[in-house]
């Protein structure tokens, strides 16, 4: 079974809370690289942590 997941609009936040803006724009889901803002998103839209590797440039 083939998905296709279409994005209409992306969102850079940094760092802030994102619960409220989730919920002001009735997102369907959300992903992040920080779990910590993951907890709070979860109780408004299906959230999903983004890994990247220890030695990815974007840890520099």
């Amino acid at each position: 079974m083939k998905m296709t997941i279409r994005v209409d609009a992306a969102f850079f936040l940094g760092g802030i809370s994102k619960d409220q803006i989730l919920k002001a724009f009735k997102a369907q889901i959300f992903f992040d690289d920080q779990e910590v803002h993951l907890g709070l998103a979860s109780a408004i839209v299906p959230s999903g942590l983004v890994p990247y590797r220890s030695d990815s440039i974007l840890t520099q």
